[in-house]
């Protein structure tokens, strides 16, 4: 098995991963109103592991399941993950994630704008009329909690890698690829 097949693998067990905790742990998991966002957690992961195809892919196909399964308007969080991953996925092709802590601050980043990103939306369409008080009483709670859960899911992974944190396999479509086969 080579590594495309193996990175293949692992984006597909983490979107299963995420869609079953969402559907079945997260609504047991409910603190004080706020629900964690395990497939937010999982678009970002799949996205800082993987190059903008397959990460907005994935980011459009967790956002479609949670809309579909959610009862706020339908497509927010198909647009919000959507582009999330796509810009994750983009600055990381540039070579930003490599540690733990620098994963853990771009993580920690694309959580929070998501976070708020979705509740801007809600907030646009009178899904939730007051904002403000959402702000406080439901986004910044979420965000805590998605970052714990995402904190946990890196340390994991870098683990699991053992000690490395860099993803596996080459990005077949970042610039630094294309030009060492240009040099060639």
């Amino acid at each position: 098995m080579d590594t495309r097949q193996a990175n293949m693998g692992v984006t597909i067990i983490t979107v299963l991963l995420a869609v079953v905790l969402q559907l079945v742990l997260a609504p047991a998991l409910t603190l004080f109103g706020v629900v964690p966002n395990f497939m937010l957690v999982a678009a970002v992961f799949t996205a800082m592991r993987n190059g903008p195809v397959r990460a907005t892919v994935v980011g459009f196909i967790l956002g479609l399941t949670l809309d579909l399964c959610s009862l706020g308007p339908f497509g927010a969080m198909t647009l919000v993950f959507t582009l999330l991953s796509y810009a994750v996925s983009t600055l990381n092709k540039g070579g930003l994630a490599g540690n733990v802590v620098i994963d853990i601050i771009i993580m920690f980043a694309a959580l929070i704008m998501g976070e708020l990103l979705v509740s801007v939306i809600y907030a646009i369409t009178g899904a939730n009329p007051d904002f403000f008080l959402s702000l406080a009483q439901l986004v910044l709670p979420a965000i805590v909690y998605d970052t714990m859960i995402g904190c946990i899911v890196l340390i994991i992974f870098n683990q699991a890698q053992g000690g490395r944190s860099k993803s596996f396999g080459s990005r077949a479509g970042s610039g630094r690829s294309l030009s060492r086969k240009l040099n060639k």
